[in-house]
């Protein structure tokens, strides 16, 4: 039986902040060979609501859009309306939080 202050390593991973969780998925993308990978460091700017990532991969011309979010943000309606019209356009789009790392990873293969 594990001690109240243990946590799993999937607790620990569920449980980073938005930043913490953005720099792993960004070192992971490039690690595993995608060739661009895009953030805009501050919004101003910016069209509101706009995903963090820009992700191309020349050897299977794939282009992927994440917004991150850290376990209990709230969705913007802006940023559902970017990531639902990019979906409708056919485009991959993605919204994550650090508890959705395994489906991260699916995405990035």
């Amino acid at each position: 039986m594990k001690a109240a202050n243990e946590m799993t390593l999937a607790e620990l991973l569920a449980n980073r902040t938005e930043v913490v969780f953005q720099g792993h998925v960004i070192r992971s993308a490039r690690g595993v060979g995608w060739d661009l990978v895009y953030h805009t460091k501050l919004s101003i700017g910016s069209a509101k609501g706009f995903p963090d990532l820009v992700l191309v991969r020349f050897r299977d011309k794939r282009v992927v859009y994440m917004e991150l979010k850290g376990l209990k943000t709230a969705i913007g309606p802006e940023q559902q309306r970017w990531i639902d019209g990019l979906v409708a356009c056919g485009q991959e789009a993605y919204i994550f939080r650090p508890c959705d790392e395994e489906r991260v990873q699916e995405v990035l293969r």
